[in-house]
């Protein structure tokens, strides 16, 4: 018996003995087909029986063929051979089966020629190359009779999808989503709540962030509130172990980083404007620290305070009302005083014989200049009272253990060890140095405080790559400034080359001027507790 399986487009696919498809379709193996429809083509037809036969081999002849039927209307496999297992009398009932089985109802409706074969459109095929012979029209009409037998030979289902398929002429056009990713989103979605006046940063989550790196070793996961009021719990790789060589720290990302930049790590934290993140401190321990950094920090020291720009510094800060009040001063990101430069640091300064010295003296400065400061505001008199204490703290998580220990010595109070808590010390009644931090500094003070001076640098958003700075400004660090008077620039003496060079770019911005309302005022109730000269003293949210 032969077998000819029907594809989709009508083509007609030969089976070998074998039961493997023999033929290929314009190319194309015919298995892609994957026989939708099948029926099956006697090889020979049957002469009808003279001899009269009984009842009982005619029953027997019937059901026969009603089997060859049910076989042509259900999924037809591959020939195959005979188990060696099989008894010979039902291989002979077999084969008396097959040649007593008349012709099958099927053979009279599809004509089939010996050289060619139609397929269901009514195309007509070569069998023995299966290249078209004439092409017609798709004609799916169910009173055709070779249609009709088509649909009583397959599944229901199958003969109407393919029918579907054929008959469509423009398949419906997908709906394609690739410009609508994570990232444009949530990029707009900060930008829209920023504009509504949503605060990037808090006192309360930087406190909170700066508690949970501190406990590392004893917390298994660290929770991160994003800008849309979500929750986000990360696991603490660390969690466990006594001596880590991965230390946390804080690594915001500010307002360019959540509607222009793409920021790092998973979709998840793209509203997020700050995420635990991790150094590693192997190289920077082997390192170690420079020799006698005590010494030669007091030589610093002694050199700033004996310098023209240091005289020069004091006229211009004794003059302002602000070094008054201010109740303490909050350095950020002034460098490590101890640590020994990099490989690549020493050759670069290798034609220097003071080559460590030269790699921590713009840090040393940095901290003389601070003390400077502390000197200042002690020194004035506010409300009659002299000597008052005020407080010098230092945040910078490159801190090391020995640069703790001398700055403490020197009246300094190390805070944000991982990067945080000295954000949340920033209030209205400091004094903000930040000479050149690695952090978002400006954006973060203009959500939570407006200190009574900042020491920073000038206004700067991009680098020339058009990547934004470390510490850029934003839409609402621009409105921060208006509210101060003009910025000044650092008092520094052309005699002092060394210093004018490290200070070039650093400005003083003093108090906030009278009447100024900050913007996150306007939507909440403002209690104005009172008014000092040229300044007024707020309870608002940005006290929280």
């Amino acid at each position: 018996m032969r077998r000819c399986f029907l594809s989709s487009q009508g083509f007609a696919l030969r089976v070998s003995q074998s039961g493997k498809w023999t033929s290929t379709v314009y190319g194309r193996r015919a298995d892609a087909f994957s026989a939708k429809m099948k029926i099956i083509i006697p090889r020979k037809r049957a002469a009808p029986s003279d001899s009269g036969t009984s009842q009982a081999k005619k029953t027997k002849t019937t059901k026969a063929a009603a089997s060859t039927e049910a076989a042509a209307s259900t999924e037809a496999a591959p020939i195959q051979e005979d188990s060696p297992s099989d008894s010979g009398s039902s291989r002979a009932k077999k084969t008396k089966l097959t040649k007593a089985a008349p012709k099958t109802p099927l053979a009279p409706l599809l004509r089939v020629p010996r050289d060619e074969y139609r397929g269901i459109g009514g195309d007509r095929y070569d069998i023995s190359t299966w290249r078209p012979v004439e092409r017609r029209e798709a004609n799916f009409d169910r009173k055709d009779p070779f249609t009709r037998t088509m649909i009583n030979a397959v599944p229901k289902r199958g003969l109407d999808d393919t029918m579907t398929t054929m008959s469509t002429s423009t398949p419906a056009a997908k709906l394609l989503h690739h410009d609508c990713t994570v990232w444009r989103a949530s990029s707009q979605t900060a930008s829209t709540l920023y504009e509504k006046g949503t605060k990037l940063w808090t006192r309360q989550n930087l406190t909170d962030i700066e508690e949970q790196l501190a406990d590392c070793k004893n917390r298994r996961v660290f929770t991160v509130r994003a800008i849309d009021g979500t929750t986000l719990e990360m696991a603490n790789p660390m969690f466990g172990i006594d001596s880590p060589i991965w230390k946390p720290y804080v690594r915001f990302q500010e307002y360019w980083s959540l509607v222009k930049e793409k920021p790092e790590g998973p979709e998840q934290t793209y509203l997020c404007s700050y995420l635990p993140s991790w150094s590693n401190t192997t190289a920077r321990s082997f390192r170690g620290v420079i020799t006698d950094p005590d010494a030669l920090f007091e030589k610093k020291k002694l050199a700033w305070n004996e310098s023209r720009s240091c005289a020069l510094l004091r006229m211009q800060l004794e003059q302002m009302p602000a070094m008054k009040r201010a109740e303490k001063i909050i350095c950020f990101g002034l460098g490590d005083i101890c640590r020994r430069p990099a490989e690549w640091v020493r050759k670069h300064l290798a034609k220097h014989d003071d080559a460590e010295a030269r790699f921590v003296r713009n840090a040393m400065i940095q901290h003389a200049i601070a003390l400077t400061l502390a000197q200042i505001c002690s020194s004035s008199s506010s409300s009659g009272a002299r000597g008052r204490k005020v407080k010098l703290l230092a945040q910078d998580p490159d801190y090391t253990d020995e640069a703790k220990e001398m700055l403490t010595k020197h009246g300094f109070t190390i805070v944000g060890d991982y990067g945080a808590g000295g954000f949340a010390e920033v209030d209205n009644d400091s004094v903000v140095v930040s000479l050149f931090v690695e952090a978002p500094l400006k954006q973060i003070v203009a959500d939570i405080a407006r200190p009574l001076m900042m020491i920073s640098t000038g206004f700067g958003v991009f680098n020339d790559s058009e990547k934004p700075f470390a510490d850029a400004d934003s839409p609402r660090t621009v409105a921060m400034w208006k509210e101060y008077e003009d910025k000044i620039e650092f008092p520094v003496s052309d005699e002092d080359h060394e210093i004018k060079t490290m200070l070039q770019d650093v400005h003083l911005y003093r108090e906030v001027c009278l009447g100024w309302l900050p913007p996150f005022a306007m939507q909440t109730n403002v209690l104005i507790a009172g008014a000092a000269p040229k300044r007024l003293a707020l309870s608002t949210s940005l006290e929280a």
